[in-house]
């Protein structure tokens, strides 16, 4: 597919684009106006090792690393969460009242980013500000409880210890009071004291050292920055939220309409058919306007011969004659893949098309299931081809019935028989086509659709060329290249296709504006009779072309 028709299908669904792209941006600014706006509260907290700095090793980093994410994760856990509600008093816990909290470690740093998110700006600051300070104190707690077991003993040591020392020294002070001689007891009671002191010196020495190993191993969080009031709500976000809105329905849009574009089997432009099938385009015929649709109205060269429609009929005629250069051009067949394409209409067309340039044309309604020649024209109908085939007595020129353009005749169908491909496929019809040339300069036959009967692919063997009319309405691909196929397989002429119904915005906006302003002159009616005859329908063509 080219740039070109990329740009056609947007073109074309432009509408549903627009659509789709306004109601996303419309809904999400609706409901981003109606959303409760959500403050963010964000407080730095720094990572404090017990450690000694110096000797930091690669161990360590690994360490700090693995302490920064275990923090994160301690930080939002449900006790530290149920125990800062408890230190505001909130009477609901933080999951009831719908706040978000989010901890990340800072990459290569000990600090982390306590985020907290609320539509009240200063619970989030609140909640923000006391999360550190609740785990900081469970964490103090829980790391305090390794030594507090050595403390505690220490500390009773230490209590009996003091209570020796207080009876050794009361005893000394009272055998000096007593006995001051007595020299042996007393150098005895001092060596005791001495002693207890010396023990209590060590214990106290031991008990200041855990003490010292207790403060420096221990692993502390603080808040480094705490979290400010939040003054502007970071969502919801109307105007980035309705351009995002806007651009995803621009994209489901444009998706929406390549997807129908893609499940669509129909042939709707010149380009399908050439790359399909490789038959080049004669004529593009817009759709009938309402004021043509019944069938006395639908030959429309005839009833409005300076409407753009009539126009593009005489643009297939002349590209028919030019597809012929190489030879004469007697008989063509017209015929489509399916019913209801517009075949009769075009065939009934284009032979007022060509009568106009002065030639002698025969229109027969070859079509004998559902024949429409005799309706388009007003004609009777009681005899016509099959009258023709059937009977040799019948006058050929009586079956040939005259019509208000001058050099037109049209020999409609006749009675429908049992068995039209028998009739079409008999010596009889290739002999009568003979004689029809013979008084025509072109025989245009109207045929059934080629893939609801085989009565068009019978005649197109017969015919100098065929003429395949598509219907951007109904044809799909499908039928479209069987029908080639089946045509080609008999040995039918392809000389192209008519593209039928078009809408107008596919074709040349200049070529129907030229003629839109020319139609409200009046039609110079058809070629004179006493232009020169001919040879064959290809002399007009270089008639037209002088």
């Amino acid at each position: 597919m080219e740039l070109r028709q990329y740009a056609r299908i947007v073109w074309k669904w432009l509408w549903l684009i627009v659509i789709c792209t306004a109601v996303s941006g419309a809904i999400a600014y609706v409901v981003s106006i109606n959303t409760a706006p959500v403050y963010q509260a964000t407080a730095s907290l720094l990572i404090r090792e017990g450690k000694d700095p110096e000797s930091t090793t690669y161990t360590d980093l690994l360490t700090s690393e693995r302490l920064a994410r275990t923090y994160s994760e301690r930080l939002q856990s449900r006790p530290v969460l149920e125990e800062t509600a408890r230190a505001l008093g909130l009477q609901q816990d933080l999951g009831t009242l719908k706040v978000k909290i989010t901890v990340q470690p800072v990459r290569d740093t000990q600090l982390i980013r306590l985020t907290v998110e609320h539509t009240d700006p200063a619970l989030a600051q609140a909640i923000a500000n006391t999360i550190p300070q609740v785990f900081a104190n469970r964490n103090a707690e829980q790391q305090s409880e390794r030594f507090a077991a050595s403390k505690e003993s220490l500390q009773r040591q230490l209590d009996t210890l003091a209570g020796d020392i207080e009876d050794a020294q009361g005893r000394l002070t009272r055998e000096r009071a007593a006995n001051p001689r007595n020299e042996d007891e007393i150098d005895r009671l001092e060596s005791r004291v001495t002693q207890l002191r010396n023990t209590q010196s060590s214990l106290v020495q031991s008990f200041e050292q855990v003490r010292l190993a207790e403060a420096t191993s221990l692993n502390s969080i603080i808040v480094d920055e705490p979290a400010a009031l939040p003054t502007k709500p970071v969502r919801p976000r109307p105007l980035t939220n309705t351009l995002l809105a806007a651009v995803v329905g621009a994209m489901i849009g444009l998706g929406t309409a390549f997807l129908i574009e893609y499940l669509d089997e129909r042939v709707r432009d010149p380009a399908m058919v050439e790359s399909l099938v490789g038959l080049p385009i004669l004529g593009q015929i817009t759709e009938l306007p309402h004021e043509h649709s019944t069938p006395a109205q639908a030959v429309i060269l005839a009833n409005a011969p300076r409407s753009p429609l009539a126009e593009a009929y005489r643009m297939l005629r002349t590209n028919l004659q030019f597809a012929m250069v190489d030879r004469p051009l007697h008989i063509l067949v017209v015929t489509s893949p399916g019913p209801r394409e517009g075949k009769s209409v075009t065939s009934a067309n284009l032979a007022v098309a060509v009568a106009q340039t002065g030639a002698r044309v025969i229109l027969v309604d070859a079509d004998l299931r559902r024949p429409s020649q005799h309706t388009l024209f007003t004609l009777p109908n009681q005899t016509g081809l099959t009258s023709a085939i059937v009977s040799d007595e019948v006058d050929l020129q009586a079956l040939l019935k005259p019509t208000t353009m001058s050099g037109l005749s049209v020999m409609t169908s006749g009675p429908i028989p049992p068995n039209p491909a028998e009739l079409l496929n008999s010596e009889r019809m290739s002999h009568l086509l003979q004689e029809l040339a013979a008084q025509a300069e072109l025989v245009i036959l109207d045929t059934p659709p080629t893939l609801a009967a085989t009565d068009a692919a019978i005649l197109a063997a017969k015919a100098d060329g065929t003429l395949l009319v598509i219907d951007t309405n109904l044809t799909k691909r499908t039928e479209l290249v069987h029908t080639t196929e089946q045509l080609q397989r008999v040995g039918a002429t392809l000389l192209g296709a008519t593209l039928n119904r078009l809408r107008r915005h596919n074709l040349a906006g200049y070529y129907y504006y030229y003629y839109d302003v020319s139609s409200d002159h009046n039609e110079s009616g058809p070629a004179p009779a006493q232009r020169r005859k001919r040879k064959g329908f290809l002399g007009s063509a270089r008639h037209t072309a002088e």
